[in-house]
């Protein structure tokens, strides 16, 4: 550790050699896949695969894509059965199935060290007052927060996404907080609460925000650097892999964390590699994680990976994340919704998924939902019954509503009642207006 970096050795290291690292890594759980996990054990048998055959990095092209709904539907397939599990985490999912992650003590280590990493990435340092307006359920991004302050020796307070907005620009100004690590949505909604009080430059000491959870937009960022006074950054991630990348200093680019995972980008028709610099969507190999073993898993982003050029002297491609193949929602107080969970939902009650749409609107103080679902008959019973069910679609909704954080309302429609592009499209969500989303 220096004044620049967690650990120059891998930050500045040259690809080729990260690879030749890397290597290694993946025989092994290559190997440990092979041996302890049911589901790819199962793939690797069906594929006519053996461990031996895994020499170089671009033979995991051999190994079939794992999705979301492989996950969704059998997370202990993916559970090693020799690891010692310590910790369970769950991401969404439909209600009585989380799609769970688990995690070994070794597992936990390595992405801690990678979450401190990325914060003194960001400048963050032991002298720091460091914010956390993350949640604290069982999702785990706060608490990876949480001990990653620990690690690197600054003061953190644990705040979570629950507490008014009035008593967290209280504990800010009081504890001279100098870090907010927030998602995109909550930082905004913060922000807007605050200026109509203080003189933000003045009156607190917030000189960085980490945004992690969902897309900021540009205009979104140049307001809360304007307003605070401070730097924005970018932390990419997903629930199953943690970080992914982030931005430094040079704020040039969102860095890859290239030494920890093998990345593909792949046509989404053919799922053949595409070449550096072109589109296509990620899969992803987690090198470090041994709890829950995840192998080709395609995260549904749309990216594209850029050499890196950074004045900072790390070497890592930046990635670009350029959208999502699948629509998602985030609500302010981390709910995840995604248009397969809906739709999956809906099979429940209709022989195939009807046109549906969800109509968002955020309030100061929560999320409001219409759930437009189109049904010729107009079925009252049905549309009863949708109404009750909706809220127990998944776990996070239902917390959710339960805490009056969301209010939800279904209603059956006719389709020109659906919003449409102007390519004539039905996004699966539609900003009603209120704060902006990104």
């Amino acid at each position: 550790m220096n004044e620049r970096y967690w650990d120059q050795d891998i930050e500045t290291l040259s690809v080729a050699k990260l690879d030749e690292l890397k290597l290694e890594k993946f025989k092994r759980l290559i190997e440990v896949a092979y041996e302890h996990s049911a589901f790819y054990r199962a793939a690797f048998i069906k594929a006519g695969l053996s461990p031996s055959e895994f020499n170089r990095l671009e033979d995991i092209e051999k190994i079939p894509l794992s999705y979301p709904h492989d996950l969704l539907s059998n997370p202990e397939d993916f559970q090693t059965n020799n690891s010692k599990i310590i910790l369970v985490t769950c991401s969404g999912g439909t209600y009585r199935k989380p799609k769970k992650i688990y995690r070994t003590s070794q597992d936990i280590l390595y992405s801690v060290e990678a979450t401190a990493r990325m914060f003194y990435t960001c400048g963050v340092r032991s002298s720091d007052s460091f914010a956390i307006l993350q949640s604290f359920g069982i999702w785990g991004i706060a608490l990876l927060a949480l001990e990653a302050c620990e690690k690197i020796g600054c003061k953190s307070l644990p705040i979570g996404v629950h507490m008014d907005d009035e008593e967290v620009l209280e504990l800010l100004k009081e504890e001279k907080v100098t870090v907010i690590y927030a998602v995109p949505s909550n930082a905004v909604r913060l922000t807007e609460h605050a200026i109509r009080k203080y003189d933000l430059q003045k009156d607190f000491s917030v000189r960085r925000i980490l945004v992690a959870g969902e897309k900021l937009s540009k205009t979104q960022k140049e307001n809360l650097e304007s307003l605070w006074g401070a730097r924005v950054f970018n932390i990419y991630g997903s629930e199953e892999t943690d970080g992914l990348g982030v931005e430094c200093e040079e704020h040039s680019g969102i860095h890859f964390c290239y030494d920890q995972f093998v990345a593909e980008v792949l046509d989404p028709l053919t799922n053949r590699r595409k070449s550096l610099g072109e589109a296509g969507i990620l899969a992803i190999t987690p090198l470090n994680h041994f709890g829950t073993i995840l192998i080709r898993y395609v995260l549904g982003d749309v990216v594209r990976f850029i050499p890196s050029r950074c004045a900072c002297g790390r070497t890592a491609p930046f990635i670009e994340i350029l959208g999502r193949e699948e629509e998602s929602l985030t609500l302010m107080n981390g709910t995840k919704l995604v248009r397969y969970q809906i739709e999956q939902f809906l099979l429940n009650y209709f022989e195939k998924i009807p046109s549906f749409q969800v109509m968002h609107q955020r309030h100061t103080d929560r999320d409001h939902l219409d759930f437009l679902i189109v049904e010729r008959d107009k079925d009252d019973k049905i549309g009863e019954r949708l109404g009750e069910d909706i809220r127990n679609m998944s776990l996070d909704l239902y917390s959710a509503i339960q805490q009056g954080l969301v209010e939800v309302h279904v209603k059956l429609v006719d389709l020109n009642a659906l919003t449409r592009t102007e390519r004539g499209k039905v996004p699966a969500f539609v900003e009603k207006g209120g704060l902006e989303n990104g």
